[in-house]
């Protein structure tokens, strides 16, 4: 087939002219799928040419066929994806492959999930962990994270969960989300001893790794290590550090302990004003906890105005989640008829509520009355 094709394009800031007359497989020089891959891509974005994938799908494969390895492996995605072409796994793997057995790292990283989840090939574990592995070594920061989680689960490999937690982190260095969360879940589970030995180092480690890379999970984590001194030496004021860099990422967990350590002056000094912002930011979010101490604020007028009505607002939402100090607050102010209208009824299905949780303070008064 003969094809007129006058193409002029950008590359690198210089303009380069290019008149293609005759494209066929027998006529193109292999020096040309530079340019066949440069023009496929902008026509897959829409960059200075009409937007059009089965022209890019067209001009991929031209280059592809070439031997180009970038090329090939987007042929196997616009075929994995059905766009430009018919959807077809069994296609997309076979490009893949050409492509990965030249050393194209993003398609042996998705050679190996093709391998993973039975996509145009038969399931093989062991040989997705096997390209997984020669991609991981190339730095593809998505196969680095796939073989950890191979190791941490024992897929296709022997279960190793410090070699998963070395892929881990080497994917994070170069900022893949996935990792910094996988990280911070394998700490979680040496932490809570989630079908592994518990070991509080060892989840410290973890959280550390995660939380460098401004994961704001393990921030909250790491801070509340410091703050309980496990796995490490108590440190308050580091504990405030690491709340408020989970905070500042919107946090509810670190908001409400970084308003409470601004409301004890632990780590930091006393602050009521900042506790209330924090904690105010916290309740915004539902957090539980959070809503039952701003209703406390309100409540003791501590900062802001005294209200009875807005303590009970914030200790109903708080009491509707199930915290017992909420349910235990808000019966006494319906006992006492403070901020809503008396009602020693509902007054003492609180208390109990809150004494079936081992609320102290609600047993007490339950057996005073």
């Amino acid at each position: 087939m003969i094809l007129q094709w006058p193409v002029k394009f950008n590359i690198d800031h210089l303009t380069i002219g290019i008149m293609i007359k005759e494209v066929t497989n027998d006529t193109i020089q292999a020096d040309d799928s530079a340019a066949l891959l440069e023009l496929a891509k902008r026509h897959y974005r829409g960059d200075g040419v009409p937007l059009d994938y089965k022209e890019a799908f067209r001009l991929f494969s031209l280059a592809a066929e070439l031997g180009d390895p970038v090329a090939q492996c987007r042929v196997g995605m616009m075929y994995e994806d059905g766009e430009g072409v018919e959807w077809d796994f069994s296609e997309a793997f076979r490009w893949y492959e050409r492509a990965a057995l030249q050393g194209n790292p993003d398609a042996q990283c998705l050679l190996a999930i093709c391998y993973q989840l039975s996509a145009g090939v038969e399931k093989n574990l062991a040989e997705a962990v096997k390209w997984f592995r020669l991609s991981a070594d190339l730095d593809n920061d998505v196969a680095q994270w796939l073989l950890g989680v191979a190791y941490e689960e024992g897929a296709g490999v022997a279960q190793d969960l410090a070699e998963a937690a070395k892929w881990y982190r080497q994917a994070a260095a170069q900022g893949s989300e996935d990792a910094l969360e996988s990280l911070y879940d394998l700490g979680a589970r040496y932490f809570e001893g989630d079908g592994v030995s518990q070991d509080s180092e060892d989840a410290f480690l973890l959280f550390s790794a995660s939380a460098s890379h401004g994961y704001a999970k393990a921030q909250y984590s790491l801070g509340g290590m410091y703050e309980h001194g496990e796995g490490i030496e108590r440190d308050l004021p580091e504990a405030v550090k690491w709340y408020r860099l989970a905070a500042e990422q919107g946090d509810a967990c670190a908001q409400n302990n970084l308003g409470m350590m601004y409301s004890e002056g632990e780590g930091v000094p006393q602050d009521f004003e900042e506790a209330l912002k924090w904690t105010g930011l916290a309740a915004a979010q539902d957090h539980a906890y959070a809503q039952y101490n701003l209703g406390c604020f309100y409540e003791d007028g501590k900062v802001v105005a005294q209200d009875y009505a807005e303590a009970a607002k914030w200790y109903a939402l708080a009491a509707a989640q199930g915290n017992s100090d909420a349910q235990c607050r808000l019966g006494i102010l319906y006992r006492d008829g403070l901020g809503v209208e008396q009602d020693e009824a509902e007054a003492v299905k609180l208390f109990l509520l809150s004494a079936d949780q081992d609320n102290e303070d609600a047993q007490s008064i339950l057996d005073s009355m």
